[in-house]
């Protein structure tokens, strides 16, 4: 997580905060905040006082959104168990785990897709109707091996910016096939990004490419179009997993992807899968 702060010096010094930018790697998270701070006395003051708020928030954002993602992925790992869906392999009987989808989308307001696929990956049963497989597609290579997450995307389907979760199902001990969840984003994740940060202040989240997966406060129309291409951006997509959570982040004065000048930190998100957050 990163925060970016503008600072103008005078006699009187007047200190305008930002924190910016994000990387969140299998979600490759990047998130914007910015303070503005009024007229102070004590340059160290504010600056210890920012530096704590920008520490904190970077922080309790990560967490936040990690706690979210396990929380899926495990709601999506029961799916796959449920016995409704292991008879679709077992007795091949479609009728229960259709009723099973309709009502977990009913119950689930995030939820806006579910699809069980055979182990070649032909869809079998799914909430919507389906035209070629995906045998070959990431999520269900690593869906066979246990809980992934894709990126945010558009679903071709609903028109909707989602996250897409899969994991194995197992008939009778061995592995039958996949289920894949899609779950909007806009309900959940998007909230904790823009819940109380300020006036000018911005959390978003980058994509292992560097392009923002969440709206800028800023800017208009800027979902997986907006490349963040800060130094602290590409320095943290620069680096391996091993090397981005035994790095520490620190608070540091940058540009930030619109050429603003920011006080901004960042946040490794560990979880499921590789994910990374960055705050500017």
């Amino acid at each position: 997580m990163e925060c970016d702060c503008q600072t103008i010096p005078n006699q009187t010094m007047k200190i305008q905060t930002k924190i910016s930018s994000i990387i969140f790697t299998l979600i490759l998270v990047t998130g914007i905040v910015a303070i503005t701070s009024s007229y102070i006395v004590s340059k160290q003051m504010i600056e210890d006082e920012i530096y704590h708020h920008l520490e904190s928030t970077a922080t309790s954002r990560a967490l936040h959104i990690e706690t979210l993602l396990d929380e899926e992925a495990e709601l999506v790992k029961t799916f796959a168990t449920s016995k409704v869906f292991v008879e679709v392999f077992t007795t091949q009987n479609l009728t229960p785990a259709i009723q099973r989808i309709k009502t977990l989308i009913d119950i689930h307001e995030v939820i806006s897709r579910i699809r069980v696929l055979d182990k070649q990956g032909k869809v079998v049963v799914s909430s919507h109707s389906e035209i070629n497989p995906i045998g070959n597609a990431k999520i269900f290579a690593y869906g066979k091996e246990g809980v992934y997450i894709r990126d945010i995307h558009i679903s071709t389907i609903t028109g909707t910016k989602v996250m897409s979760v899969s994991a194995p199902i197992l008939a009778k001990g061995e592995f039958a096939g996949i289920i894949i969840v899609n779950i909007e984003v806009e309900k959940e994740l998007y909230e904790i990004i823009s819940h109380k940060h300020g006036k000018t202040s911005e959390i978003y989240l980058i994509n292992k490419d560097g392009y923002m997966m969440t709206p800028s406060r800023f800017m208009e129309d800027t979902f997986l179009k907006q490349k963040v291409n800060s130094s602290e951006a590409r320095e943290w997509l620069e680096l391996s997993e091993e090397e981005q959570e035994a790095e520490h982040a620190e608070i540091d004065i940058y540009k930030d992807y619109r050429g603003e000048l920011v006080i901004g930190t960042h946040r490794v998100i560990k979880g499921i899968v590789a994910k990374n957050i960055e705050i500017d």
